[in-house]
């Protein structure tokens, strides 16, 4: 039997393995339901005051590519 020496990770590094997380969890739901938001494209849709077009501009999105996490402020920096 092997030991191995368990790794800490900081507040950071595991932030980011916890949004992988969910991305993945998110990517293998069948049919698409769930749409994961970022603190930026809230703050975005919000100023806007596009709430509604953004949901389903993310919602078209998933379900032609199945991407739950598109980020539509992507579309906003071209």
């Amino acid at each position: 039997m092997q030991i191995t020496k368990q790794r800490y990770y900081s507040p950071e590094e595991y932030l980011e393995l916890e949004e992988a997380s969910a991305i993945t969890l998110a990517r293998f739901v069948s049919p698409q339901t769930i749409l994961l938001w970022g603190g930026e494209e809230i703050i975005y849709s919000l100023r806007n005051k596009s709430t509604s077009r953004s949901l389903i501009k993310k919602y078209r999105y998933c379900i032609e590519y199945g991407l739950p996490d598109y980020n539509i402020t992507v579309e906003a920096k071209i």
